[in-house]
């Protein structure tokens, strides 16, 4: 039942976004996307300060299939990362096409790092 969810999850995304109908989404059709994933990506980031950049978190991980990594810093350490991770996402271009595998990607991503995920997993073992 979860994989047809994620399926449907996955092709609801393309239906929608993909206003051409070219089975590819464009960086103008991912950016609409973001609407949808705003949340679960802002549930992604540990870092309060670090949640006003989850637009350039959210292309990140449609372009690289893979979440940057998160610490706790202090203070000046939080400064120079914040700087530097800030200034990658605002001054890269993040812009990517996305596919289905694309959105198969980001949704595995999303499942695996959420929060409630890591505190409570589902018990996989239940199913087999």
């Amino acid at each position: 039942i979860v994989s047809w969810g994620g399926l449907l999850v996955i092709e609801q995304s393309i239906l929608r976004f993909d206003s051409d109908q070219t089975g590819v989404m464009e960086p103008r059709e991912v950016d609409e996307a973001y609407k949808v994933y705003k949340s679960a990506v802002k549930g992604l980031i540990p870092v309060e300060w670090v949640k006003k950049y989850s637009k350039g978190v959210f292309k990140y991980l449609v372009k690289f299939q893979y979440l940057p990594s998160f610490e706790e810093l202090g203070f000046w350490e939080s400064l120079r990362s914040g700087f530097h991770f800030g200034g990658s996402i605002a001054f890269t271009d993040m812009s990517s096409n996305a596919d289905r595998m694309t959105f198969a990607a980001v949704l595995k991503i999303i499942a695996a790092n959420s929060p409630t995920n890591k505190n409570s997993p589902y018990p996989c073992d239940t199913l087999k």
